[in-house]
């Protein structure tokens, strides 16, 4: 108990976005009326700082807060929304944060929209949940779809819970967050240089087919994470998602003897020293 709503309030306004997200989601469970005032103006606060991770965990964590005062945190939420109109996993985290309020939200946006600023990725959803929710369906994102259990299949689930975040749902980076997977030469390119980054970790900046990308934060390592196959299973479903050519596998034995060659997190000037 040594963790209070005070304390993680003064984390999340420090203003390094790792430390705002984590104090965010810790933050959930105070939500009570009593603190409806300090969340505000935290939230607002935070917003001003108008810091893409920082916004992206904001739309995450205000669902419990939304939950107790709506009128005050739906204009949060889609002021978060309209910030990020073209990219979907803003406003994909907002329709989870509005629990059954679609439809304030959609009268917010109509004023919006009269004054010819319409949201087009996050009306159509809004209509989709609120159909989903009036024919008892649950939003395409939690059904859980029967597919046959590969070692793709497996690395596709390790995939989507634990890269996407950063890398996004489709391989395609987000901004300041995780740079793209999508023909990356360290996709396409060696195998052990691949798995050697899930192992290590990774910290930026780095170049990606001669574009610089710069992101908050490090790219943790995950060889305390996932076993040896784990990691196999992570490296088949990115060759076969999104390496856009046949590369060479890599064996479980590789990923063990990998392992221990080198310690640390990884820059990109250690990925230039290594051979494809």
């Amino acid at each position: 108990h040594a963790l209070s709503f005070e304390f993680l309030q003064e984390v999340a306004g420090h203003g390094e976005p790792m430390l705002s997200a984590h104090a965010l989601l810790l933050m959930e469970k105070y939500n009570t009326a009593n603190n409806v005032k300090a969340m505000t103006a935290a939230a607002s606060n935070l917003i001003n700082k108008n810091n893409p991770v920082i916004n992206f965990y904001l739309a995450v964590s205000l669902g419990p807060w939304t939950k107790i005062a709506p009128g005050t945190f739906l204009p949060l939420l889609a002021k978060i929304a309209n910030t990020y109109p073209d990219k979907a996993i803003y406003q994909e985290a907002v329709i989870s944060s509005i629990n059954g309020l679609e439809g304030s939200l959609q009268k917010m946006l109509s004023k919006d929209a009269a004054s010819n600023n319409s949201n087009q990725i996050l009306e159509p959803l809004l209509e989709q949940t609120i159909k989903n929710r009036q024919e008892g369906k649950k939003n395409s994102i939690f059904v859980q779809a029967k597919t046959p259990i590969d070692s793709r299949t497996n690395g596709f689930e390790i995939f989507r819970t634990t890269c996407a975040p950063c890398h996004g749902a489709d391989g395609d980076g987000i901004e300041h967050v995780g740079p793209p997977l999508k023909g990356s030469e360290y996709v396409q390119g060696s195998p052990d240089r691949l798995a050697m980054i899930i192992l290590n970790g990774l910290e930026g900046p780095v170049h990606i087919n001669g574009q610089l990308y710069k992101f908050n934060g490090t790219m943790p390592n995950f060889g305390n994470n996932f076993s040896d196959n784990q990691i196999s299973d992570i490296i088949k479903y990115l060759h076969n998602a999104y390496a856009g050519k046949t590369v060479k596998p890599i064996n479980t034995e590789k990923i063990k003897e990998l392992r221990g060659k080198k310690s640390g997190t990884l820059t990109e000037k250690d990925l230039l020293q290594m051979t494809d």
